[in-house]
């Protein structure tokens, strides 16, 4: 029988939440992690009515602003709900993380209403705003 997790969701990543904590008489933000070694599979988002099909690596690297996200909502966990904002970083290789927020979130549902996977689109260029 053929594991679909291993076969479709064959990357990981970490999900973090920007929280207020107190350090040293004062409130400063800092990430708390709500997933560590998350299975999902990730992709360069289709912009608009386009899906992009780009040959080269070099091309390629100037479009990974922005990515799209599937989690199998088998390990999706709804009592600690991924949000939006939340900041999420994304395993390419054993050793390079990327790290971007969450712009857009969606639960897609089985008729028995069973979490089939959890949608997160993707978006580096608020990083910055957000932490």
């Amino acid at each position: 029988m053929v594991d679909l997790n291993k076969t479709f969701y064959d990357k990981n990543c970490k999900v973090y939440r920007k929280v207020i904590v107190d350090k040293e008489w004062t409130q400063v933000p800092e990430l708390s992690l709500l997933y560590d070694n998350l299975i999902c599979d990730y992709y360069i988002a289709p912009r608009g009515n386009v899906i992009n099909f780009i040959p080269e690596v070099e091309a390629r690297n100037t479009e990974e602003d922005r990515f799209d996200c599937v989690i199998p909502g088998n390990v999706y966990d709804e009592s600690n709900p991924i949000l939006k904002w939340d900041v999420i970083q994304l395993y390419r290789e054993w050793y390079l993380e990327w790290t971007y927020v969450i712009d857009q979130m969606s639960i897609y549902r089985m008729p028995d209403l069973r979490i089939e996977n959890v949608y997160l689109r993707l978006n580096n260029t608020n990083l910055w705003k957000q932490l």
